[in-house]
């Protein structure tokens, strides 16, 4: 007879199928009277059947007392039982000490079982001391016996570092024997690696075969990466239909993240029509299941009105309860509708601390408003030393306003030294963005040699973008610039400038795309 146990790895996150064999079939009677006669393992299978209901009425009181017997009697089996019962408060008042006693005594007498279940409890400080080593070498006893929980277990260790040295390729050796014997969530976590390149070289064809598999055995996660894959065609052909038939796979699962997903698709039409009030359905679905993403994407559209009546106080609810989750995207918004005030009381200090949340995650807008909260001693105390760092970290990861605003800083010596060098620097990268001032600004720079060399070619370039993007002031400079040119100095000109833009075009587009 087989059974399984399925038990939560509190400190790991993930869920493991205990399954245990106990020999040929008896009947009740046979094992009633093996069990009377002191046969551990007749009561421990015992134990089973009341457990199970399986031949007799179910009954938890009666599996305890004939585990208890066996347990005592030192069957391994039923220590490990026994050890569970402890963990789970089943039958018994739930006593984690308890339960790490007995999964001792069976991890001594080296059932695999039990010395993955003990560390476990190592692992998370269930019962007794937290102590990553000990759970480490419990659990590679476990592991070298062929347990694929605690081979999934030690691999994950390994790769983190806990209680062993860090080494990602024997973590991935570990992971992988865990894959090939069928446990989803390595063959998740394996995939992972392979598309992350950890202890792997890295593979996107790889990781979604891995992906395929997981899914294949029922794992919610490993459908939900696979829909990914066939969304941005990594690994696979880009599949928008297969997506979508994934997303749904695993929402169907369980996962809420595909929830979220499949909104986005109905959202921005990729696969599907364009249907907002479809989004809008499937972001609440996620919403209501307390998904931060789900409440974030359903907060944008009651603060844009999207297939909803327009509600900022929904909204700002909304994004509050994601903000609280830590959904750096919501804690940005939070902050925004608390410095305006728009669906809340209006509350600078309290923006700029939500700002200062999402900052410290890296959101880069947040950076920025957080540096700008400083500069303008606005929500924060004034501090110039405080807005530049802020808004240096803005423009690093790439918000293009605080890329603008360093520009200028460095270009004027606000707040920092002079340095056009630096300036233009900060220019070149928002402009790159098709940022039109600054696309003037890069103008202006190479037409007078500041912080670059002087150079009509370019400064025409770059008034020919600004222009092209609606500047007229960059227009007039661009016609002034050239009016001494040759006519086929212009034309070579306008034929490399036009090509620019066009590739200029492409990004703020991907931009845009992005920004959904």
């Amino acid at each position: 007879m087989r059974r399984s146990r399925i038990l939560k790895f509190a400190a790991w996150g993930f869920v493991s199928t205990l399954a245990a064999a106990s020999g040929a079939p008896r009947t009740l009677a046979e094992l009633q009277s093996e069990a009377a006669k002191g046969s551990t393992q007749a009561q421990h299978e015992l134990a089973e059947r009341y457990r199970e209901g399986d031949g007799v009425a179910k009954d938890p009181g009666a599996a305890l007392q004939w585990e208890r017997r066996a347990a005592a009697g030192g069957l391994a089996l039923a220590q490990n039982e026994l050890g569970i019962a402890f963990e789970l408060g089943e039958s018994v008042g739930a006593d984690a000490a308890e339960a790490v006693k007995w999964y001792r005594l069976a991890a001594e007498q080296g059932l695999d079982l039990g010395e993955f279940n003990l560390a476990r409890m190592y692992a998370a400080g269930t019962g007794v001391p937290q102590d990553d080593r000990e759970a480490a070498s419990w659990s590679r006893l476990a592991a070298v016996q062929g347990l694929r929980e605690a081979q999934y277990f030690l691999g994950v260790a390994v790769i983190a570092g806990h209680g062993v040295p860090m080494d990602e390729r024997a973590g991935v050796y570990w992971i992988r024997l865990a894959a090939d014997q069928g446990l989803e969530v390595a063959q998740v976590h394996l995939g992972a690696c392979y598309a992350q390149g950890i202890g792997v070289p890295l593979d996107m064809v790889e990781a979604a075969g891995w992906y395929r598999r997981a899914a294949e055995n029922g794992s919610a996660e490993g459908h939900y990466r696979l829909a990914r894959c066939y969304l941005h065609g990594r690994g696979v052909a880009q599949d928008l239909d297969a997506a979508m038939g994934s997303f749904r796979r695993a929402a169907a699962l369980g996962d809420q993240d595909a929830l979220v997903d499949i909104g986005v698709m109905y959202s921005h039409g990729e696969g599907v029509r364009v249907d907002k009030q479809e989004a809008v359905k499937w972001y609440r679905l996620a919403a209501d299941q307390g998904n931060a993403d789900g409440q974030f994407n359903l907060g944008v559209a009651y603060a844009r009105g999207e297939s909803v009546a327009k509600d900022e106080r929904e909204a700002a609810r909304l994004y509050r309860l994601a903000a609280e989750q830590g959904n750096a995207r919501a804690q940005l918004n939070l902050g925004l509708a608390l410095t305006t005030g728009r669906g809340t009381p209006k509350d600078p200090k309290a923006g700029a601390d939500w700002f200062r949340r999402s900052a410290e995650q890296g959101n880069a807008r947040a950076q920025y408003l957080l540096g700008s909260a400083y500069a303008r001693g606005f929500g924060a105390p004034h501090d110039d030393a405080e807005a530049l760092r802020w808004l240096r970290r803005g423009a690093e990861g790439g918000f293009v306003q605080a890329q603008v605003e360093l520009g200028e800083r460095s270009h004027l010596g606000s707040g920092m030294p002079r340095d056009d060098a630096e300036a233009a620097k900060w220019y070149r990268l928002a402009g790159g963005h098709g940022n039109v001032r600054s696309l003037y600004r890069l103008g202006e720079m190479y037409a007078h040699g500041d912080g670059v060399s002087r150079d009509e070619r370019e400064a025409y370039m770059h008034y020919y973008l600004a222009a092209a993007l609606g500047d007229r002031m960059s227009a007039v400079q661009r016609d002034r610039l050239v009016a001494s040119w040759t006519a086929e100095a212009q034309a070579s000109a306008r034929t490399e400038a036009q090509h620019r833009l066009d590739h200029l075009r492409s990004i703020v587009a991907s931009d845009a795309a992005g920004e959904r």
